[in-house]
């Protein structure tokens, strides 16, 4: 009976957890793609979540994504977000735009900047899954 339990509760955090790899057919629907241009997001919240996020001017956006260094020996991107609440978002990394690794991500506090970077070229980035953090989260996980 123990080991049914620790398989339940092992399999019902897995699944929990964004996929490890992906192909592109697999990628969040609605996923953004960071692929050299600046992306500009407007990200709505309703009562502490976000509802929606949607392509949007640099006037109107309120979370914008963009590589600060982009070569061959370094990735490093930086987010700007202009909301009064903390996001959490997932990453998936990829250099060819057809097969993505998952990377966790640190939470964006309200109203700040943060950067994310890779001791390796990263051509492509897809954000999804934004949402409000929990409350006082400070891990990258």
């Amino acid at each position: 009976m123990r080991f049914a339990c620790l398989f339940t509760l092992a399999a019902t955090t897995a699944l929990a957890l964004p996929p490890e790899r992906l192909t592109a057919a697999e990628l969040p629907k609605g996923a953004v793609t960071l692929d050299g241009s600046p992306v500009f997001l407007k990200v709505k919240i309703t009562d502490k979540k976000v509802v929606s996020f949607a392509p949007a001017t640099e006037k109107t956006a309120n979370l914008i994504v963009r590589f600060e260094k982009h070569d061959d020996e370094a990735t490093l991107i930086a987010f700007q977000s202009k909301l009064e609440v903390d996001l959490k978002l997932d990453l998936y990394l990829s250099k060819d735009r057809q097969r993505f690794v998952y990377t966790s991500s640190c939470p964006l506090a309200a109203g700040k900047g943060l950067f994310e970077n890779w001791p390796y070229a990263v051509p492509f980035v897809v954000i999804s899954a934004i949402r409000v953090s929990p409350p006082n989260a400070r891990t990258c996980e």
